[in-house]
């Protein structure tokens, strides 16, 4: 012990190395060999010190008081509360306290569970301790296995070696053996002084001692009692743990004498041990197994070369043969039982070790003679009685050992086979062997002495009781072997093969006892298909012999003597040669009982003798005998006989309707006829009711009523239960006859399903029984029959589909009634058993209480075996699977069928019975504690999900809350605790064998498969091969396959049911997953402390590794539960991802699975981005054809697994992404999905994410690649041809898939299909001709549900790639739209150029679902393009030196690639509206991004339906901004290339995609209409500099320009309402299309022919007729007011302003020139004046632009804008509004000239540096500004036209004032009459903005700098003729000049009035000086010769205002 350092002990060693050594039989490999190895080396010494520990130490204890230890070469510094814990530790486990310390710190680090880090650090040891034996069981057990690899075997065998040699070497030398002895024996010591305190804890603390006391006595009555619950918990664990170290290591000690033979000390050594054996002692069977195996004279399990030497060794010993002699023969053994089962196999060991060496018998004197008479010995000290009723007890049966003779020991399930097969060898052997001359000298004996007595024995007495002289021994004999080949299908072969002659020599005994054993025993070796054809054959065979009893026509005399008329019998003694007696003696009733029980299994397995007996009327004869009162064990072995023949072989059904119908003549019990009065059953004997009550009932035994049960178990024959039960395959029993019983009662078998309930199962559980395990054996077969009878009870087909009745009533025109129209199929479904049973359970019945009864016994009764049988289980699995099936049939039941029986039934629910009695939900939740019973714990979580499904437990409460009453009662239990520990350990185990369930997700694959070889049967035959053969007479218990991965599977689909249920929070999910609720349920918490299911998962997910070693990614990858079961990891990705995207729960765990975990980078990096081979391969046969032109073999589920893989972990990408705080850990998410340079900085010496090394491959681009593969189905199936169902209709047979998706695919219900073919086929049968017909129409039938399975397949599929495509866009969109400054910058380019390349390339390919999806990201992409600005950068770069460009920038030729794919998409078929919508978003993106300017551009598409109100805002401010959408420019280099390139592809798409667009923009879905005008719009910017728009050129020829203009006028009266606050949503679709069509027109009037074309069209005249335009609300709508009024307000603004801006723009492109169309504008102004009017009138003062309320500086801004369009409307009109303005003085209304007079006072004024000086927004100041300066532009237009001499007589427009001009810092000026102060303020202003643009731009004259020259122009030619109106004298004009030369009429002002006066004075003062300063700036600083025109002209005009200033004074 000293080698070991145990501080350097971990809590997984042998659990890693359990898992490696299970490894290495899947994968024997040379590395995983040599690796393996290296690891048992390693792990030598614990396992030659195998369970030993150090004992408590005082130094070790003294140094833990000091505060410090070294646990794997780590110091760690002790608290006082540590100390305490080690040292109870150490006094509890009596180990040292260094380990104690060390187990201690484990148990703290691994503290996840609900239990103490005290208890925790024990239970890790007993678990490593557990593992450690495991490792050597298989170590052991594996060399002698030839099923295994050879290098594995030999491995093994080398490792044993080397350990029985370390043994040998220890300080202190023993065997290994000898070592296995001592620690079976210090366990027992242990078990019991564990036992011993366990009980003085429950009497109380005053029998505690030592530090427990001290403890303890400080606490009080409740923490004592808290204290001694824990305390108890922890000796529970500790003595389940040591019984399970027990079994073990007498296992092992049995495979090590088995494989290897122990040594002769050994040998003795374990015989000392059995000399004081306890028989209570459970490895007492083990210890004398291994003793006979070690002493076996067979050696044919002796194959390894040590043991062959060892045994040949031994078997020459003569000392070992002496002494041992002498030990068996000796009197010191206290069990003598024992000491006769070793002296048996003893004597014929040295047997054969004398005969195979005379010289040794010599040497021993040993002679034949005195080994026999010591088999002799052995036998008559009942070494048979003692193997049968000890060793085998587990074999008996009632009907074969009484209950007297029994002695009940624990044997596990694990090693009774190697029992059995060990005392087969002995039984061989002894029948071999010489030594079988002592069983017949008894068998002469005892023949001899029972003549001389006469009497005939009953029964055996007791083994432990005084022998009487009457022995049974040969009788004991035949019984063993009965019990050894019990139940075990032809394994008795080999007595038929080699030992004839014995059973020759036993059917020879005609002692009545002797002849009933062999019969038993002659039944079992009849077991099995060849075994029964044996003993057919054998029983044939003596019919001809002369003088033998056991013979077929024996048992036929029999039984036509006992079962004739005259009611007599045949002495069975007397063979054939038989007379007639009065009655059957008693003596002869056992020996006809085995006969019967031997009929019974010839028949049950052999076809060929069924079909004999039965055509020789056996089954007449049986029924027969039934009918005479004999005993009530025969009539069960009658029964049993009949149950035989009906077994499913070959012609079942139609024995079993004549077993029926033998049964309706049989007296079984009471029946009433159809009037209800009793009728007659039966004169010659008691009715199986009578019987019950009078005979069973009294004697506490029920032999022929299990029988009678199991009979009708049997008669009702399930087809395919496994697929039934499972799968939910509807199937109905073919051997129930409906009609049984008519005409005389009524019609089924319903009378004996309700006597077997009322009579039998009601009543079973308070009955008495002698044998205590035969009650559960009653109840297990009666609840079978009710199971059975639901399961046939078909509730699918077409009478519960509502598009039935739909169509019927379609056809009839009318409602119609389906009782009235079918009644003989609801007849049928109303006789049938499953009928009564539905409405008993519904009803709340006594059957309901005992279910629930035998359910509320507990898992405890269950895993202690308290009931002593496995039928308790079965009972209670039954209750499980009928409350299962009743729940599912319900629904059916209650709604459809129940309304057409017309069946008055107060029936409720199932789950009100559960809601009366919550403590048997607990109950259901708690039998997932059934460690060992998979099926319980499969049927308990399925229960539980459809009650969490079920609307009564998601009800409201009193107040009307919803709760979830599931939850709150498991939740609120006091057993909360132990049900999530139930979960918990069911979720994470992995069961003993790990078998997959082949079903898993594969249920509709199971039904297909069954009915597609369903080729000869009306109804379904179950699938069997050779090894299935012998299912089929198994019990229901067998038929599931249900393993622990079955569970594991029905746990997480609860989980996700609940998580995506919408039952009130918190969910049932969330207590199993470790979240708790508070307060009102909305906060949710995670438990702390405690280990639940979502640790588990989160343990699953974690790849293992072998080694630190192999932490490598492809290693990982390789062991990772995506890889090794695929289906499991998908539910557990979706768990994940449903906890992290439902906002109560979302924030806990992704900080848990960020801080903790690093879950979702470390499981993204690790899954594959490939479709890979799967580990395990199905009977599915279907191919994947990968993106690299590879194939793979992979069935649908675990291709649809892998895909939803992928899909949960990018979902769960996106979600990190978006919520994670942590650059770092998005730097990490992106650096997997772009790849490790992808992120950082472009520093090339900075390194990428620490977390990312060497990969730098695109993932997210593989996961793409990943989903372009193409799926072959073997069930592929083009089409379907019908002839025989053609008028069966299965469309209506189509059910929503998932009803929670938006997605609403529809998929085929198979069952309901299935059902209603089988329906039609009956119906069909009578009108079909020949056989070829009828297999032709189960052709067409089959055809039809493959079909119908395959559509299914598809949609399934289609629809798991879209949900994986929908994520992958999810990952990019987020990535494009938020995370995209934080790739690399060199990098950005090139990744979104590869995004949106393969993108593209996959919408071609695919679908419309998914080419919509990838639509989006192709949105994003170019969206992110745009965004980032660097397309300007590389354009500069590229025209000064493309050579230079990085390598990142996007070519030109790639660029336009993107342009060409995504025309390309548009040119294919495409359906959907919503795809061609993102990629007209795409097209006006891409041409935009192609934009030097960079201007917005209109998009209302986006969020046509999600987001109306940015809709209508951001097409209002683009149509305003009056700008072009797009301004190509023509130029060199690649922007020229680019430009090019996207002209030549619209050139070569032509007018198809023209066409397409114009579909589109004309009809269909608003969205897509929206899209197409934007695009066509843009696509009009794109071609406006070419000498031909093709774009409008075409839009005109289509009529579509026309036909739009029109929809203007027809959209009128919805307009009304959008100005009415109305929110319908046909108004808001046509609001949003008035905008984008007129949007659209604006683009085409840009050009003067295009203008000219919708002038034509009459767009003014539509414009004109638009009165909507007159419902304008009032603009001073406060805060206050209803949004909707300001929402409205808005809107009508917006709609008005784009239809002014439209007017606008045709005159700008046509010109001034043309009266008619300024008289069309004109007819517009008049007709709208009012509106016009408003406009100016409602004017929001420029103060506001100050304003701190943002809304009201926005309302500012958009009636600037709104003035901006009406004043250059007014501009172009100019004079032509006099007669609007004529008619508006005649009714006393405003003119617009004196409306636009008032504008000038207000603008020409206005600085912004004065008035908006407090404003931050520089971006709204800068839009303020430029509106104020068009204002001011238009304004100064307009003032100029109107003063032209050359067009109308001199108005003047401002008054003589030059007042305020006089004071230059004032520069606001705000008077209703304009002056001329105002006009000389606004040239100041212009004439400051055009030097400061000089100084700005220098000579460059700039677009800005002209527009102000222009303004400068304008402005003092205005003055000038004001001035030379006001001052002028002379008359004349010069002809063709603007500058008039005299005042055009002297009336109003007198040279000499004072106006005249002032403004001489004051344009002295003011204008004389500004003019000079003017002279002076502009020929000093205007000297760029681009400006010299403009400049001589504003000299010119500065003269002339000199010289009238200057002539006038």
């Amino acid at each position: 012990m000293s080698f070991i350092q145990f501080t350097d002990w971990k809590p997984d060693r042998f659990k890693k190395l359990f898992e490696q050594i299970t490894k290495i039989f899947r994968t024997p490999t040379h590395k995983n060999l040599r690796e393996l190895r290296t690891e048992l080396i390693k792990n030598k010494s614990w396992f030659i010190n195998l369970l030993d520990v150090p004992p408590k130490n005082d130094a070790s204890r003294t140094q833990i008081r000091q505060g410090s230890i070294v646990i794997s070469g780590q110091e760690y510094k002790l608290n006082n509360q540590y100390i305490e814990a080690t040292i109870i530790l150490s006094d509890a486990l009596n180990i040292d306290e260094k380990f104690a310390a060390t187990l201690y710190l484990h148990g703290v680090q691994c503290a996840y569970s609900n239990k103490s880090a005290l208890h925790q650090a024990v239970l890790l040891f007993l678990s490593e301790s557990n593992y450690l034996l495991g490792c050597l069981y298989t170590i052991i057990s594996t060399p002698g296995q030839e099923d295994y690899d050879l290098n594995v075997r030999e491995l093994f065998q080398a490792f044993v070696s080397e350990l029985v040699e370390g043994f040998k070497k220890k300080t202190h030398p023993e065997s290994f053996a000898s070592k296995l002895m001592k620690t079976l024996a210090s366990l027992r010591i242990d078990l019991n002084d564990l036992n011993d305190r366990q009980i003085q804890l429950n009497r109380g603390i005053q029998t505690l001692q030592g530090q427990e006391q001290r403890q303890l006595r400080q606490e009080s009555q409740e923490q004592w009692l808290a204290i001694r619950d824990r305390l108890v918990d922890v000796l529970q664990d500790r003595i389940k743990a040591l019984t399970s170290q027990r079994k073990k290591l007498a296992r092992i000690l049995y495979t090590y004498s088995y494989n290897f033979l122990l040594e002769t000390q050994e040998i003795f050594e374990l015989a000392a041990i059995l000399q004081k054996a306890n028989l209570q002692d459970f490895v007492v069977p083990h210890l004398v197994c291994s003793l006979l195996a070690s002493i076996d004279i067979t050696p044919e399990h002796v194959n390894l070369k040590t043991a062959i030497v060892r045994f040949n060794q031994t078997r020459s010993d003569r000392d070992f043969i002496s002494n041992f002699t002498q030990l068996v023969s000796s009197d010191g053994w206290d069990a003598k039982e024992i000491q006769a089962v070793i002296t048996l196999q003893w004597s014929m060991y040295a047997w054969e070790a004398t005969k195979k060496s005379p010289a040794l018998r010599q040497q021993l004197n040993l002679e034949d003679d005195q080994l026999t008479r010591m088999s002799e010995k052995a036998i008559l000290d009942d070494a048979f009685q003692f193997i049968t009723y000890y060793l085998l007890s587990f074999t008996s049966t009632n009907h074969a050992i009484e209950p007297a003779r029994r002695v009940e020991i624990e044997i596990d399930e694990e090693f009774r086979y190697f029992l059995l097969q060990q005392l087969r060898l002995l039984v061989l052997s002894f029948i071999s062997t010489n030594m079988f001359g002592a069983l017949k000298k008894i068998q002469t004996r005892e023949e001899d002495a029972h003549i001389s007595v006469g009497v005939q024995p009953q029964s055996r007495p007791p083994a432990t009781k005084k022998q009487p002289k009457m022995r049974h021994d040969v009788e004991a004999f035949f019984m063993l072997i009965a019990a050894l080949y019990r139940d075990e299908p032809d394994e008795g072969l080999i007595m038929w093969h080699e030992h004839r002659p014995f059973l020759h020599w036993a059917s020879g005994c005609d002692e009545q006892g002797m002849m009933r054993a062999f019969l038993e025993m002659l039944a079992s070796l009849a077991t099995g298909t060849r075994a029964s054809e044996a003993a057919d054959e054998f029983l044939l065979a003596n019919e001809q012999a002369v003088n033998t009893w056991c013979s077929w026509k024996t048992l036929d005399s029999a039984l036509k003597a006992y079962g004739s008329p005259l009611g007599m019998g045949v002495s069975m003694a007397s063979g054939p040669n038989w007379q007639y007696v009065e009655e059957i003696s008693k003596g002869e009733v056992p020996v006809l009982t085995a006969f019967a029980r031997v009929l019974g299994q010839v028949v049950k397995y052999s076809g060929i003798a069924r079909a004999r007996l039965f055509k020789e009327k056996y089954l007449e004869k049986l029924f027969n005998l039934l009918s005479l009162n004999v005993s009530l064990d025969l009539k069960a072995a009658i029964f049993d006989a009949i149950s035989a023949f009906c077994e499913p072989l070959d012609d079942y059904a139609d024995i079993i309707w004549q077993v029926w119908s033998h049964l309706e003549r049989l007296p079984v019990f009471p029946r009433n006829d159809m009037n209800g009065r009793m009728l007659p059953y039966g004169n010659n004997g008691a009715s199986l009711k009578r019987e019950l009550e009078e005979k069973e009932v009294p004697n506490k035994k029920y032999p022929e009523t299990i029988a009678f049960l199991h009979l009708i178990s049997v008669l009702i024959h399930i087809p395919n239960k496994r697929a039934a039960l499972r799968t939910g395959l509807p199937v109905r029993s073919p051997t129930i006859p409906h009609s049984l019983g008519e005409p005389y009662r009524s019609r089924g078998i319903i009378p004996y399903i309700e006597f077997i309930i009322d009579n039998i199962l009601v009543k079973a559980l308070t009955r008495a029984y002698a044998y205590p395990p035969e009650k559960w054996n009653v109840l297990a077969l009666s609840l079978d029959i009710v199971e059975k009878c639901l399961i046939c009870f078909d509730l699918t087909g077409l009478f519960y589909q509502d598009a039935f009745q739909r169509s019927l009533a379609s056809v009839r025109g009318a409602p119609v009634n389906l009782a009235a129209i079918l009644p003989e199929p609801i007849e049928t479904l109303k006789r049938h058993p499953g009928y009564d049973i539905m409405k008993r359970l519904l009803c709340n019945s006594r059957l309901m209480d005992v279910i629930f009864e035998i359910i509320s016994y507990g898992f405890e009764a269950i895993n202690e075996n308290k009931m002593k049988t496995p039928l308790f289980a079965q009972s209670v699995l039954h209750c499980l699977r009928i409350l299962e099936l009743a729940l599912r049939k319900q629904d059916r039941f209650t709604n459809k069928l129940l309304p057409l029986t017309k069946d008055n039934l107060q029936q409720g629910r199932l789950e009100a019975a559960f809601m009366s009695k919550p403590e048997i939900l607990v109950q259901v939740a708690l039998l997932l504690q059934c460690g060992h019973y998979n099926d319980i714990c499969f049927h308990s979580v399925n229960i539980l999900a459809i009650l969490l499904r079920s609307s009564t437990f998601n009800a409201g409460n009193m107040v009307g809350a919803k709760i979830n009453r599931l939850s709150a009662v498991l939740t609120r239990s006091p057993d909360s605790d132990r049900i999530l520990s139930g979960f918990v350990d069911r979720l994470e185990w992995k069961g003993d064998d790990e078998v997959r369930d082949i079903l898993i997700d594969r249920e509709d694959d199971e039904i297909e498969r069954i009915i597609e070889q369903d080729a000869k049967d009306t109804y379904l035959s179950r699938m069997q091969d050779e090894e299935e053969e012998d299912e089929m007479a198994a019990s229901l218990e067998n038929e599931e396959g249900i393993t622990a991965e079955t569970v594991g599977f029905a746990i997480l689909d609860l989980i996700l049911e609940s998580l995506r249920s919408n039952e009130p929070s918190p969910k049932f999910a969330h207590f199993l997953l470790g979240y708790a609720s508070y307060g009102s349920g909305e906060s949710i918490a995670m438990y702390e402390g405690i280990t639940t299911c979502f640790h588990v998962i989160l343990r699953m997910l974690e790849p293992p590794v072998d080694d630190a070693s192999e932490n490598d990614d492809e290693t990982r990858r390789a062991n990772s539960l995506a890889v090794t079961n695929p289906l499991l990891a998908s539910r557990c990705y979706e768990v994940i991802y449903r906890l992290c995207s439902n906002n109560q729960t979302a924030e806990k765990t992704l900080v848990t699975l960020r801080t903790q975990y690093n879950f979702t980078f470390d499981q993204f990096k690790l899954i594959s981005p490939h479709i890979e081979q799967p580990v395990v391969s199905y009977e599915d046969n279907s191919v994947v054809h990968r993106h690299d032109q590879s194939k793979v073999k992979i069935d649908l589920a675990t291709l649809t697994a892998y895909i939803w893989q992928r899909t949960w972990l990018m979902k769960l990408v996106a979600l990190e992404l978006k919520r994670c705080p942590t650059r770092s850990n998005v730097e990490n998410l992106l650096a997997v999905c772009f790849g490790s340079n992808a992120v950082g900085t472009s520093d090339e010496n900075e390194s990428a994410p620490m977390d990312v090394v060497g990969d730098d491959t695109m993932k997210i681009l593989e996961l793409l690649h990943m989903l372009e593969h193409e799926w072959q189905d073997q069930y592929q199936m083009d089409n379907l041809h019908r002839r025989y169902f053609d008028r069966l209709n299965i469309d209506i047979f189509q059910e929503v898939m998932n009803k929670k998706s938006k997605k609403r695919r529809t998929v085929y219900n198979i069952r309901d299909i299935y059902s209603a073919l089988e329906l039609e086929k009956m119906k069909l049968r009578t009108t079909i001709g020949s056989r070829q017909d009828w297999h032709n129409m189960c052709d067409e039938m089959k055809r039809i549900v493959r079909y119908c399975f395959f559509m299914n397949r598809r949609v399934k599929y289609v629809d798991t790639r879209q949900q994986c495509f929908f994520a992958w866009r999810e990952v990019v969109d987020i990535v494009f739209y938020n995370m995209y400054e934080i790739l690399r910058f060199e990098k950005r380019e090139a990744i979104v150029q590869d995004i949106l390349s393969h993108t593209l390339k996959v919408i071609k390919d695919e679908d419309e679902a998914i080419a919509e999806c990838l639509s989006k990201t192709v949105v994003a992409a170019i969206t992110t393009f745009r965004q980032t600005r660097l397309m300007q950068d590389m354009f500069q770069s590229a025209s000064n030196n493309q050579s230079s460009s990085s390598s990142a920038t996007v070519f030109p030729e790639n660029f336009c690639d993107i342009f060409k794919q995504i025309i390309d998409c548009l040119l294919l078929d495409l359906t959907r509206i919503e795809t061609r919508m993102n990629l007209y978003i795409a097209i006006c993106t891409y041409l935009r991004y192609c934009n030097s300017e960079r201007e917005e551009i209109l998009f209302p598409v986006q969020s046509a339906y999600h987001n109306r109100q940015s809709l209508a805002s951001t097409s209002t401010s683009a149509a305003a901004s009056n700008q072009p959408l797009i301004t190509p420019v023509r130029g060199t280099g690649v922007r020229s290339v680019v430009d090019a390139g996207n002209l030549s592809i619209l050139r070569n798409a032509g007018e198809r995609l023209l066409e397409i667009i114009r579909l589109d923009a004309s009809e269909g879905q608003v969205g897509g209409q929206l899209a197409a005008l934007t695009v066509l719009a843009v696509l009009c910017v794109v071609y406006s500099k070419e000498k031909i728009n093709i774009v409008v050129d075409f839009l005109i020829r289509s009529q579509f320009v026309a036909n739009t203009i029109d929809e203007l006028k027809r959209s009128d009266d919805l307009l009304k309402k959008a100005t009415k606050s109305t929110r319908e949503l046909p108004v808001v679709h046509a609001t949003y299309l008035f905008e984008s069509r007129i949007s659209l027109l604006l683009r085409i009037s840009q050009r003067p022919e295009c203008a000219g074309k919708l002038v034509d069209f009459a767009i003014m005249e539509t414009m004109k007729e638009l009165t909507f335009l007159d419902e304008r609300l009032p603009h001073n709508i406060s805060q206050d007011e209803d949004n909707s009024d300001r929402t409205s307000y808005e809107k009508y603004n917006s709609l008005l302003l784009m239809v002014i801006r439209l007017i606008v723009s045709i005159l700008t492109a046509i010109g001034h020139e043309s009266g008619s169309v300024l008289g069309k504008a004109t007819g517009f102004v008049a007709s709208h004046q009012g509106v016009m009017a408003d406009i100016f009138t409602d004017f929001i003062p420029l103060s506001a632009l100050t304003s701190n309320n943002k809304t009201t500086r926005t309302r500012c801004i958009k009636h600037l804008e709104l003035l901006c369009e009406v004043t250059a409307l007014f501009f172009y009109l100019g004079n032509k509004i006099d007669s609007v303005d004529k008619s508006r003085t005649g009714n006393h209304q405003p003119t617009f000239h004196n409306l636009m007079r008032e504008l000038i006072s207000r603008f020409f004024t206005y600085n912004h540096n004065n008035i908006m000086i407090d404003v931050d927004d520089e971006e709204y100041l800068r839009q303020a500004d430029r509106l104020i300066a068009l204002i001011s532009r238009n304004l100064i237009n307009w003032a100029q036209k109107v003063t032209d001499f050359k067009v109308n007589e001199f108005k003047p427009l401002f008054t003589a004032s030059l007042k305020a001009a006089q004071r230059p810092a004032e520069h606001h000026i705000e008077t209703r009459e304009p002056e001329l102060s105002v006009l000389v303020v606004y040239l100041r202003l212009s004439v400051s903005k055009v030097f400061d643009g000089l100084q700005k731009s220098g000579d460059v004259p700039s677009e800005a700098l002209n527009q102000d020259l222009s303004n400068v122009e304008m402005a003092i030619l205005i003055l000038w003729r004001h001035l030379n109106y006001y001052l002028s004298s002379r008359t004349a004009t010069p002809s063709g000049s603007s500058f008039p030369v005299t005042r055009p009429s002297l009336s109003l002002y007198n040279r000499r009035d004072p106006v005249t006066e002032q403004l001489k004075a004051a344009s002295r003062d003011v204008l004389l000086s500004m003019m000079d300063d003017m002279n002076e700036r502009f020929t000093t600083e205007l000297t760029n010769i681009l400006f010299e025109p403009r400049k001589r002209y504003l000299l010119m005009v500065i003269r002339k205002i000199k010289t009238l200033i200057a002539r006038e004074n």
